[in-house]
């Protein structure tokens, strides 16, 4: 399995109606992480938004697979070079 985060170019971001820049559509509007005065656009820029989450980002891609953010697990880990098992029943 890989991990292919798609906001790693930050096409998938996103601002929030509450002002809080998100990395990507997934991110729930409670997230612990992107709540933060560091992604709220009423106290920083874009720009330094951007930059803190790419930082985040950058810290889930050197986790081992197995300890990914679950927001990120569901929607950007492919099952490459795995097996399909059919199950006759």
């Amino acid at each position: 399995m890989s991990f292919k985060p798609k906001c790693l170019n930050n096409l998938e971001s996103f601002i929030t109606a509450t002002g809080y820049y998100r990395p990507c559509c997934w991110r729930e509007t409670n997230d612990t992480e992107f709540v933060k005065d560091k992604y709220d656009l009423r106290i920083v820029t874009l720009d330094s938004a951007i930059v803190e989450s790419q930082k985040w980002l950058q810290t889930e891609m050197d986790k081992d697979i197995c300890n990914v953010d679950s927001i990120c697990k569901l929607h950007c880990i492919d099952n490459v070079d795995v097996e399909i098992v059919h199950v006759r029943t």
